[in-house]
């Protein structure tokens, strides 16, 4: 075996072994929050464009989840507003609020009904902390008045960025090419 051979062989298995990976949450895992609410940048609900938490306070989480170990507890954790959510022209959100060692980041918003009194509010996320990687959610907020809010969140189990899948596959194809140029020497 040749010198560069056995150095991309150990490159590769240092870089496939040096990884460590938490779990991801478990799929249909659920929580919900409620507080207050700013809805800006129009006249009132029905043409607002920014949406800034005011405060974060936990409801509840299926019970025997992932989410539930941190959230359900008495009192109800309360957490950190983040970042604005932009409906009108909406770019990811990262941060859009903590709560009991979670994070949570949008990446995605439809609104779903939005008039003077409701802006109801869909789309997908990321979840992260407490030691499980960043694994995709799916949300939806309901501010049925202009000042409160309730909002779920729903874990899919997809992990948010497939890396390790990607190493392998590389690793395999890369120790298949080491094979083929082998066997032509």
């Amino acid at each position: 075996m040749s010198k560069m051979t056995k150095a991309i062989l150990i490159s590769m298995f240092s870089l496939m072994s040096s990884s460590v990976f938490a779990a991801t949450i478990l799929v249909d895992d659920t929580f919900g929050i409620t507080g207050s609410y700013a809805a800006t940048g129009g006249t009132d609900l029905s043409d607002a464009t920014l949406v800034q938490l005011g405060s974060v306070t936990a409801v509840s989480a299926t019970i025997g989840g992932d989410f539930a170990t941190t959230i359900n507890s008495f009192p109800p954790p309360t957490g950190t507003a983040g970042s604005a959510l932009n409906i009108g022209t909406f770019t990811n959100v990262d941060n859009f609020f903590t709560l009991a060692g979670w994070q949570i980041d949008l990446t995605s918003v439809t609104i779903s009904d939005q008039n003077t009194s409701i802006l109801n509010l869909v789309g997908s996320g990321v979840a992260s902390g407490n030691g499980y990687d960043a694994t995709g959610i799916t949300w939806s907020f309901s501010g049925n008045s202009p000042t409160n809010y309730s909002m779920t969140i729903t874990s899919t189990g997809i992990p948010a960025v497939p890396v390790p899948a990607a190493v392998w596959l590389f690793g395999s194809g890369l120790l298949g090419l080491i094979g083929v140029a082998r066997r032509r020497v």
